[in-house]
């Protein structure tokens, strides 16, 4: 992890690669793994921006995550006089972009896509299955609503009904790993 040169970043990400590991042994019994999914999942949505964002489009950490703003090299279209951009810094610019299907602040999906793992991983009527999605789609719902019913229909369909599910995605407790039976 010597490519972060702020402490805390290298700490996160290192913490990041030894939760995957934990996550990917399949010596580990399931509830373990799952546990570490999640905690990577929190993880890289909580500092994902620090050490997986992109200074600029879409992320903008440059910015704190802020939008672009008029005079963003990356956000032209509109701009109807384009001269002050040369065509070698609109085509840096445009070399330097994500694959299409990120967006802005990716790695939430990416932290998503984790925690799905941690409850594939869990008994479906345990309240760590619930609570796992119930956190992700947290992490998306206000720009993904798509995603955020997704985990909400598969909670309904194989988890247990819990009181504060009615607030799936905006009011979620912590996963209780340490009560799942396998």
């Amino acid at each position: 992890m010597n490519y972060f040169a702020i402490p805390n970043y290298r700490q996160a990400a290192q913490d990041f690669a030894n939760l995957m590991k934990a996550a990917k042994d399949k010596s580990a019994d399931k509830n373990a793994r799952a546990k570490s999914y999640y905690q990577a999942a929190a993880l890289l949505r909580s500092q994902g921006l620090d050490f997986t964002g992109y200074e600029m489009t879409p992320d903008y950490n440059i910015y704190g995550a802020g939008y672009s703003y008029l005079g963003d090299a990356f956000n032209t279209k509109d701009i109807k006089d384009k001269s002050w951009i040369s065509a070698a810094e609109a085509a840096r610019a445009k070399k330097s972009l994500p694959d299409a299907d990120n967006r802005f602040l990716h790695y939430r999906w990416q932290a998503v896509d984790l925690a799905q793992k941690a409850a594939d991983l869990l008994p479906p009527k345990s309240q760590a299955y619930a609570a796992v999605l119930c956190n992700a789609a947290g992490w998306v719902i206000a720009r993904d609503a798509k995603t955020g019913r997704a985990l909400y229909q598969r909670y309904i369909k194989n988890g247990t009904q819990f009181e504060w599910g009615t607030k799936f995605g905006y009011n979620c407790p912590a996963p209780e790993f340490d009560t799942t039976a396998n």
